[in-house]
């Protein structure tokens, strides 16, 4: 249907729309589809009850890149909570990624390690099989959006259609 009736490219973001028109002259048109979950067929959502000593299981997910991410100021921001609160979270690593383990190394000399889980990587792509990731959405609280400069321009997260697949919250400052 879309490659008989519409000349332009159908994109997901502005900034490939951007991109397209001023290095080709190409005018697109972007698409953006909207959940509501109140409309859908889902069944309600069974929010965990949290008791004084449970966590809350907060997912990162996608590939593990210092150049995209911004996992520093993360960590510093997370260490330099009380132990009370930081102890409430456990964040899921939920991907593989060229820095994976540095970020590893860096969770260890900041000793945060008993707020992280990592999810196992198959050994041939190097990267979270999909069970295990979507797993781990699925048992999350929250999915966690973690931008660093320049995110929104050259990046398309799949963590947000991810999330709101699986009705889970996002956190996520301004993109």
């Amino acid at each position: 249907y879309w490659v008989n009736s519409v000349n332009s490219p159908i994109v997901l973001a502005n900034h490939v729309a951007k991109t397209l028109n001023i290095k080709y002259a190409l005018k697109s048109i972007v698409f953006n589809s909207v959940f509501y979950p109140e409309l859908s067929s889902l069944p309600p959502l069974n929010y965990r009850h949290k008791t004084a000593h449970s966590r809350y299981r907060i997912s990162i997910l996608g590939g593990v890149n210092f150049d995209s991410r911004n996992y520093i100021d993360f960590l510093r921001g997370l260490s330099s909570l009380p132990t009370s609160l930081s102890h409430r979270l456990t964040f899921i690593i939920a991907g593989g990624g060229k820095d994976r383990e540095s970020l590893i190394n860096l969770i260890e000399s900041m000793s945060l390690c008993d707020v992280f889980e990592f999810l196992e990587l198959d050994l041939d792509s190097n990267k979270v099989g999909y069970f295990s990731y979507y797993k781990a959405i699925a048992d999350s609280d929250a999915v966690l959006v973690l931008p660093g400069p320049g995110y929104a321009d050259v990046k398309i997260t799949s963590a947000l259609p991810s999330a709101i697949s699986f009705c889970k919250p996002i956190i996520i400052n301004s993109l």
